[in-house]
């Protein structure tokens, strides 16, 4: 053990002076990723979120903390060979999490624009920059920073620095490990073989929301659309704006607003399970819909519409955060009906923040209301859905200490109240 403590914590390397290079590009991707993990919600929060990670509120921004004090680290060679240990444990977590998905074509995150979107070639294309990543990690892990370094000064003058390096490096090690192994931990939770709750619905092929909805309006009412969320900009506040931007996270844990602490997935592993599969069923038809009529997001056609946040790369019509919002609110309404109007709204209001962002027409949010009715209606048909939504009643209630609900849907009397898990 000493041997290997000995060797990772070695500043001599016998790299060359181009090693440099591989530490520069190395260094300045992951330094880029963690910062774009703060800047944008749906590479931080959002993605972590879809890939079903466990406190992504927590974990993102420990992962991209990380990511760039790391970069910094092997941009300037300083501990280079513990950073770039840590740095492959991330990329292979990376890889396991997100490429697996995609080989099986169950993959939670976006798909990529064009083909090949799945399978063998997918992961191939997909994986460039993982493997890039990788092997660039495990070069400096093994031939150390080059002359051209911290590392290397360090080794030059060795009375002083050994003892501090070796003190930061665990420190950032002690720091970075707790993060690592919860994100490996549930990487396993992560895949759709064992996540059900990632798959879609089965009713989700019977959905085909271009026979329910309208095409989107013409140009000449987007035009008057356009000068409405003109107007509604004007008054968009900071606050309206950073509302806006905690929303873009698409999650059914942003009721927790309406229903308290206790409403968290750590909590509620079968209500959980629920909503990660209805937002897996929402994404098939939308996916068809928008890329059948295509629509243009506003600030693609008008320029002086500045978006607070992220612009999606997604067509418009109709919008997903309306048809997940009032999806979400329709099903917890249904759970908790003691609760419906505050949970009804709170699912409108996922919409109603998309054109206040500046990303949405108003018409997108309508065509989003109908969708959520008709993808509920078929649900309630699904023998799979309804047996997860029984057990998600009992278990969300029991958590929130409500009566159980009657096999009408009504809350049963005191005496019929069945054992909560809680």
């Amino acid at each position: 053990m000493k041997t290997i403590l000995d060797r990772l914590f070695d500043p001599h390397s016998d790299a060359p002076k181009g090693a440099f290079w591989i530490r520069f590009m190395a260094g300045w991707v992951f330094l880029w990723e963690g910062i774009i993990k703060f800047q944008f919600a749906n590479q931080g929060v959002g993605r972590f979120t879809k890939l079903g990670l466990p406190m992504p509120e927590v974990l993102a921004p420990a992962i991209a903390t990380l990511e760039i004090v790391g970069g910094l680290m092997f941009i300037a060679g300083f501990l280079t060979r513990p950073i770039a240990l840590v740095f492959i444990g991330e990329m292979v977590v990376a890889i396991l999490s997100t490429k697996v998905p995609m080989y099986l074509g169950t993959n939670p995150l976006p798909l990529p624009p064009a083909p090949p979107i799945q399978g063998f070639w997918a992961v191939l294309h997909e994986s460039r920059a993982d493997m890039a990543q990788l092997l660039c990690s495990l070069f400096l892990l093994l031939h150390g920073p080059g002359p051209w370094s911290l590392d290397a000064w360090r080794a030059a003058n060795p009375s002083s620095e050994k003892a501090l390096s070796r003190y930061a490096a665990l420190v950032l090690l002690f720091l970075a490990l707790p993060s690592l192994a919860l994100r490996a931990a549930d990487t396993a939770a992560a895949a759709p073989m064992a996540t059900p709750a990632a798959q879609p619905y089965a009713a989700a092929t019977q959905i085909d929301l271009d026979d329910i909805l309208a095409p989107p309006p013409g140009p000449a009412e987007t035009r008057k659309e356009l000068d409405a969320l003109l107007a509604i900009q004007k008054k968009r506040s900071p606050e309206d704006a950073a509302a806006c931007i905690a929303d873009q996270v698409i999650s059914v844990y942003r009721f927790a607003d309406v229903l308290g602490d206790r409403f968290s997935a750590d909590k509620l592993p079968k209500t959980d399970a629920l909503f990660l599969r209805v937002l897996a069923t929402v994404h098939v038809p939308l996916e068809k819909a928008q890329k059948l009529w295509g629509r243009k997001r506003p600030p693609l056609l008008e320029p002086a519409i500045k978006p607070a946040g992220t612009l999606p790369t997604t067509a418009a019509y109709p919008s997903g955060h309306a048809t997940a919002g009032n999806l979400m609110g329709i099903l917890l309404a249904d759970l908790l009906p003691e609760r419906s109007a505050e949970l009804h709204a709170r699912g409108v209001l996922f919409g109603d923040r998309r054109v206040l962002a500046g990303v949405h027409y108003p018409s997108d949010i309508e065509a989003g209301k109908l969708s959520a009715a008709a993808i509920a209606a078929i649900l309630y048909q699904d023998p799979q859905f309804k047996a997860d939504f029984a057990a998600a009643a009992t278990e969300l209630r029991g958590a929130l200490g409500l009566r159980a609900l009657s096999q009408e849907g009504d809350v049963a009397p005191a005496g019929q109240q069945e054992k909560s898990e809680y």
